[in-house]
């Protein structure tokens, strides 16, 4: 049995078919990107800035070092050193403030940024002790130069 088919119909199908095919694009006519999914083959793919020389692209979190300085037993080698830290390093001084010598890398070399000393030597100089018996009990409104030299030299016997 034969089925008969409106031709007019059928053409009309037919060209409504051919008019929606339009719309949607061809496979051919895609770029490489819509059928791998790669990002590397996205053409005018956007720049990313970057942190530290790190791109900000990719998973995974990004960790930026905001420490000011680090704190090692001896200096590294200028190659490996971080210019943008102060190296901390233990001068040997124990029990005060001050027990670590600062270094910088200036120029590509090291450099010592703070150093200091809290040991003051006095010992061109009298204690109360040594002027116990001269200071604290002489009249002082009208004692000459000379006389203090002669109590210092006493005092230094």
């Amino acid at each position: 049995m034969t089925k008969l088919v409106n031709q007019e119909a059928l053409a009309k199908l037919i060209s409504l078919i051919g008019e929606e095919n339009k719309k949607f694009a061809k496979k051919t006519d895609l770029k490489a990107v819509a059928t791998t999914g790669n990002y590397e083959d996205l053409t005018g793919r956007p720049t990313f800035k970057t942190i530290n020389g790190e791109s900000v692209t990719g998973t995974g979190n990004i960790t930026i070092d905001l420490s000011l300085y680090r704190l090692v037993e001896s200096l590294p080698e200028i190659a490996e050193a971080d210019s943008s830290k102060i190296y901390l390093v233990a001068n040997g001084q124990s029990g005060g403030n001050n027990i670590y010598t600062e270094y910088g890398v200036v120029n590509g070399q090291w450099e010592v940024l703070g150093e200091y000393s809290s040991e003051v030597d006095l010992s061109g100089y009298a204690k109360l002790t040594d002027l116990d018996g001269y200071v604290r009990t002489a009249d002082l409104s009208e004692v000459t130069q000379a006389e203090v030299q002669q109590l210092w030299d006493e005092a230094n016997a």
